[in-house]
């Protein structure tokens, strides 16, 4: 209980002690509060409290003024946007929607994924193809490798979530941290920026996509095309396939000749000979280098764009060394694997190597045109430095036996792709004639003329 005789006073103020017998206070009864340190460690209390309020009243206002201007510090992107107002949107459903993760099945359509691949072949300029397309701008994103993951059984779900999360990180990194910009207050702002996105800030739609040059050489990777990603747009690249061995050795070599840790933890022995590499054994769909594996048509013929009906194709597309001596000789050891359970529904976009060089004005228009995408200008190429110790000259007189070998892959792959494959209605080449020509020509060696000998530089050189 508060005695009734004591009158409280303010902090810092005169304390007073009534004497009933006294109406005025004495000397000896008022008391003072000095300055001791507890009331000086209040006012800075005090003092820090308001300094507080201040800086939260600023930055709140410097976010309203943020906002006020559409964002512009904050959520544009850059390169070709660089002068808009643009944020780049993940035009994609939750992954939860997509896949089953206790199950790791696949739940819904996945196609938005990979709009278009880049499908094949390894050194047939699938490099420059993806940085040409990337460099449309910031919203396409052009993943590399994961596709190599639909090649393996039952592996879909595996690259659903990794092409999910890839494409998840790069929208992300451009629209919040490109050129030292960064997304302030992300929380505060992250729940007004979805509210108000449609009202100050322009969308661009993103565009995905995937490089994955050896896809076609697995064993599962058309049935997985057929399957999931019925809609995906394919882009194929191919070249004369004595230019093409010459290109994957003289690579291999490199990484071979290497001095890496992992090469060392492999225990990689000497480079096989280039002979030793011509044949695939009884491999059917080698994913390794080996020769076979420029027999494009029977790559090709797994998407089932022809009707593979005639004895005449059927026959196009035996094993290599099927004879008229071996007339039961099959299309395939493993027919279930030709044919996939249901054709492959997207478009396919064929493109020879020369025509990266020789068309490439043509090439441009035709494939921006396939993409819905305008392409810049493709220069310079991509160029990688393939000289080794080691490194082959296919045109050398001690590999006529192989080029013959592969002359005959040429000619077998030419034809069918000239008879069948591009008369599809599916099947899109730029600069038409040209690249029949092309094609036509394959049944010559390049290493007798001078015109093929040049064109096998410039290929090796920047493909």
């Amino acid at each position: 209980m508060i005695d009734p005789d004591v009158e409280l006073s303010p902090v810092g103020s005169v304390r007073k002690t009534i004497d009933p017998n006294n109406e005025g206070p004495s000397s000896a009864d008022t008391v003072q509060e000095d300055d001791t340190p507890d009331r000086w460690n209040k006012v800075l209390c005090q003092l820090n409290m308001k300094a507080k309020h201040i800086a939260i009243a600023t930055a709140f206002g410097i976010v309203l003024l943020l906002i006020r201007t559409n964002g512009s510090t904050i959520f544009t992107t850059h390169n070709n946007f660089r002068r808009s107002n643009s944020r780049v949107r993940i035009n994609l459903p939750r992954l939860s929607k997509m896949v089953d993760k206790k199950h790791k099945t696949i739940i819904a359509p996945v196609n938005k994924l990979m709009e278009f691949a880049i499908v094949g072949f390894n050194r047939c300029g699938t490099t420059s193809l993806k940085e040409w397309i990337a460099g449309v701008s910031e919203r396409v994103v052009i993943t590399s490798g994961g596709a190599m993951a639909l090649g393996k059984k039952n592996s879909t779900y595996s690259f659903v979530t990794g092409q999910y999360h890839k494409i998840e990180g790069r929208i992300r990194y451009a629209n919040d941290a490109k050129h030292g910009k960064r997304r302030f207050f992300f929380g505060m702002l992250e729940k007004h920026k979805e509210e108000e996105e449609g009202k100050k800030h322009r969308h661009v739609r993103s565009v995905y996509g995937t490089k994955s040059p050896g896809l076609l050489n697995t064993m599962y990777g058309p049935t997985a095309l057929s399957q999931h990603f019925n809609e995906t747009k394919l882009i194929v690249g191919i070249r004369h396939p004595i230019p093409w061995f010459q290109s994957m050795y003289n690579d291999q070599l490199k990484f071979h000749n290497a001095d890496t840790s992992s090469n060392s933890r492999r225990g990689l022995k000497t480079m096989p000979s280039p002979a030793d590499l011509l044949n695939c054994g009884n491999e059917d769909y080698p994913t390794r280098f080996c020769g076979g594996r420029v027999e494009y048509h029977r790559y090709l013929a797994r998407l089932h764009k022809t009707s593979m009906t005639s004895s005449e194709e059927r026959s196009a597309l035996r094993h290599y060394g099927c004879t008229d001596g071996t007339r039961d000789c099959k299309i395939s050891d493993k027919d279930d694997l030709l044919y996939p359970s249901a054709p492959f529904g997207g478009q396919i976009m064929l493109v020879e190597l020369g025509q990266l060089f020789a068309r490439k004005e043509e090439l441009r228009n035709d494939l921006g045109h396939f993409l819905n995408l305008e392409l810049p200008d493709m220069t310079p190429l991509s160029k990688k430095g393939l000289v080794s110790d080691g490194s082959i000259n296919i045109c050398d007189e001690i590999y006529s036996d192989i080029r013959g070998v592969l002359l005959n892959h040429a000619v077998r792959s030419s034809r069918w792709i000239l008879r069948y494959f591009i008369e599809s209605p599916d099947v899109v080449v730029s600069s038409r004639e040209y690249f029949i020509e092309t094609l036509e020509n394959w049944g010559t060696d390049p290493c007798t003329t001078r015109h093929g000998r040049e064109l096998m530089r410039l290929d090796d050189a920047y493909a």
